[in-house]
């Protein structure tokens, strides 16, 4: 979670080298923020980021994903938003 900045120069809340390899099959990724104020992140059920967040009144949710080969594929979906 990009928590301030711009374009190629952000700052995350938290980042993890724990996750697994990604690029074949498909993937469930939970991000949850708590109402303790954390930021927990699973990537196939095996938490990778757990992190203290203070988020604004009002937030943004977005996805990136890059092509760097010509069978490379990133499709979201599923996708589950609650307040």
């Amino acid at each position: 979670m990009a928590v301030s900045g711009t374009g190629a120069t952000l700052t995350y809340a938290g980042t993890s080298t724990a996750v697994p390899a990604l690029r074949t099959g498909a993937h469930v990724i939970d991000a949850n923020v708590t109402s303790a104020g954390h930021l927990v992140v699973s990537i196939d059920g095996k938490q990778v980021i757990d992190k203290a967040v203070t988020l604004p009144k009002n937030v943004l949710v977005g996805f990136g994903g890059a092509t760097g080969g010509l069978t490379d594929k990133h499709t979201v979906s599923g996708v589950r938003i609650a307040y």
